[in-house]
């Protein structure tokens, strides 16, 4: 019988992944991956030469996309010591 161990998630990951549930950081992720989604349609729409969009497109994407990945970092700084982690401690 040679049965494949497979790593147990450890309390660290386990706090980590738990960070990935909560609401807050849900919606922050959606917020980044919609926002990098929209700046790589006008990236690609600029180098393919289409004139609906302008370099001020890409340029107010690039930046919302700096400001959603820093929104999701201030839940995930580092597992499981985020914002989201904080809050659960200061409950107890």
């Amino acid at each position: 019988m040679n049965a494949t161990v497979i790593n147990p998630i450890t309390a660290l990951e386990e706090a980590y992944l738990s960070q990935l549930e909560h609401p807050e950081v849900k919606k922050a992720l959606l917020r980044r991956e919609a926002a990098q989604a929209k700046h790589d349609s006008v990236s690609r729409k600029l180098a393919d030469g289409s004139s609906v969009v302008s370099l001020n497109d890409l340029s107010f994407w690039e930046s919302e996309v700096v400001a959603a990945k820093a929104e999701l970092e201030k839940f995930l700084v580092s597992p499981p010591y985020g914002e989201i982690a904080k809050r659960k401690e200061l409950k107890r």
